[in-house]
């Protein structure tokens, strides 16, 4: 609008007036290229209109997708969100715990491969990942690599830990594996400590040794290197030592190393499973029974055993023709058919000797050499024994000894010339008298 003034002096000026109906600008009709660079500033702009920065940026501000995030553009509208570890293999995702399209998983935004299931967590590191399952409070030390949590674990106490390179955890409850390369296979409070050791699974057990190994069972412990434990409280405590325990609830512990020891009440069984005794054989029809005791190699084919006949006989054997088979060398009596034997050997019963030559009737033979009784009586003399009974005899701990069929035989001997002697004197006295009776005539 167009407005004429006239001055005081009579001059007429016209001058453009703006109205407020002319103020509006039009839409669309300013943008940058309108703008002085600067022109507009954050003062300038009345407050809750725009964003005037962004954590401290200022300007044009970029976004990007970091780990497990991802930001998706479509129109004026920006989507971030959370997604899972990308499998390393493909669209099938990471083999063995790969998060692949179906109920373990959600394919990944933009593509992704496959993502790991929820509650599964990968720590990244240059040597050996570490997956950590189950429970948020499982956890792996600082600095190790390789360990593997598979699930399990509960808050309250009840988290798994591994602490050392490629310990694993498989499950169940408050389980540790501080030994490099140990194994805790489940169950609840058991602790693999020593390098390479196990435990399979039971409850508050703990393998400590090197290459130690817990079957399972309550409260047992393998401390020594190479050792093996089981059932209930059984301390394998020395290398390489063997111990499983019954369901008794004290401890049953080796005493030295490379020990096989076993407790169990209800006997031990072999080919049978109603043991009656503390140790229990039952042959079948290969081995009737037999129990072979092996000796070292050097001994080669000989073996010494034990061995339950076909028709109910027992045979004890010795390794070879020249071993022993030894009772009660420590003291104590042995009876045979009687259960109280009043000597070191007791027999209740008749004794038959087989064998050497037992009898002396050789002496009454026509070829048998008889000393005269004047000889006889001075090898006695001299010898201080009847000739034909073997010397008194010691053994290495200065007891006598004497070997019973020899002694028999002599003794037997001696008898029969004896009585030959005493024939010859009454013949050679029945002489005398009848030269007697004829000097008396």
């Amino acid at each position: 609008m167009l407005l004429t003034v006239r001055s005081d002096q009579g001059l007429l000026s016209t001058i453009a007036v703006v109205t407020a109906q002319e103020q509006a600008i039009a839409a669309g009709s300013v943008n940058n290229v309108h703008l002085a660079d600067g022109a507009v500033t954050s003062d300038k702009i009345a407050d809750g209109q725009v964003v005037k920065s962004l954590n401290g940026l200022t300007d044009a501000v970029k976004l990007q997708a970091g780990s497990n995030v991802s930001i998706t553009k479509e129109g004026n509208s920006l989507t971030i969100a959370s997604v899972g570890e990308k499998g390393d293999t493909g669209p099938q995702g990471l083999p063995g715990i790969q998060g692949v399209q179906g109920p373990q998983g959600r394919k990944g935004d933009q593509g992704d491969p496959g993502v790991f299931p929820e509650g599964i967590r990968v720590e990244q590191n240059s040597t050996s990942p570490n997956i950590i399952g189950g429970h948020i409070s499982n956890s792996v030390t600082t600095g190790k690599y390789g360990a593997t949590i598979g699930g399990g674990g509960s808050s309250g106490g009840g988290s798994h830990q591994v602490g050392a390179h490629y310990g694993t955890v498989s499950g169940g409850w408050h389980n540790i594996a501080s030994g490099e390369m140990s194994t805790v296979g489940g169950g609840r409070a058991n602790t693999a400590g020593g390098y390479a050791s196990t435990v399979a699974g039971g409850g508050y057990n703990t393998a400590s040794g090197i290459d130690s190994f817990v079957a399972g069972g309550y409260s047992n412990t393998a401390s020594g290197d190479s050792s093996f434990a089981a059932g209930k409280r059984a301390k394998a405590n020395h290398k390489g030592s063997f111990v499983w325990a019954d369901s008794q609830g004290t401890d049953f512990a080796s005493s030295g190393n490379n020990q096989f020891l076993i407790r169990a009440g209800g006997g031990v069984g072999i080919g049978s499973n109603s043991p009656d005794a503390a140790l229990s054989i039952q042959g079948n029809n290969t081995f009737a029974g037999t129990m072979r005791l092996k000796p070292h190699s050097a001994k080669g084919e000989f073996m010494s055993h034990v061995h339950y006949g076909s028709k109910g006989d027992w045979y004890i054997r010795s390794a070879s023709t020249d071993g022993k088979v030894i009772l009660q060398d420590s003291g104590g009596r042995v009876g045979i058919g009687t259960s109280s034997p009043a000597g070191k050997l007791d027999v209740n019963g008749k004794i038959y000797q087989r064998g050497s030559q037992i009898h002396a009737d050789y002496g009454f033979e026509p070829d048998f050499t008889l000393q005269s009784i004047e000889e006889h009586s001075r090898q006695m003399w001299a010898e201080k024994h009847l000739p034909a009974v073997p010397p008194r005899q010691m053994d290495e701990t200065g007891n006598e000894i004497l070997e019973m069929g020899a002694h028999r035989k002599g003794m037997l001997e001696e008898l029969e010339k004896a009585h030959i002697y005493i024939e010859q004197l009454h013949k050679r006295l029945g002489e005398l008298e009848n030269r007697l009776k004829v000097l008396e005539k």
